[in-house]
């Protein structure tokens, strides 16, 4: 349960959702970095930019940092990840190129 995490280990869980829904929905990371991944999405989820770009800078700042996350911190990435999470879950990722 992410709720009984600390700060940084809820961040990292969000984003390891995120990699996982998208991977399940046609969008595997594979050997990207969190930026190149971030800039896959925002590509194919124009609309959800702003929401990639929170949960992967969130991310970015608990995976490679030693400074506590803060609660802020993980709260955004949250609501960033309930909003992608819902539009994963719909299929919206069906794209063709």
């Amino acid at each position: 349960r992410p709720n009984h995490l600390p700060p940084r280990e809820r961040v990292r869980f969000y984003y390891l959702a995120l990699v996982r829904r998208g991977g399940e929905n046609g969008l595997p990371r594979g050997i990207q970095t969190p930026q190149e991944y971030a800039a896959t999405l925002r590509h194919i989820l124009p609309e959800q930019s702003e929401d990639v770009t929170t949960l992967t800078d969130a991310f970015v700042e608990a995976r490679y940092t030693q400074h506590p996350v803060r609660e802020e911190t993980a709260s955004l990435a949250k609501t960033a990840w309930d909003r992608l999470r819902r539009l994963l879950r719909r299929g919206a990722t069906t794209h063709s190129e």
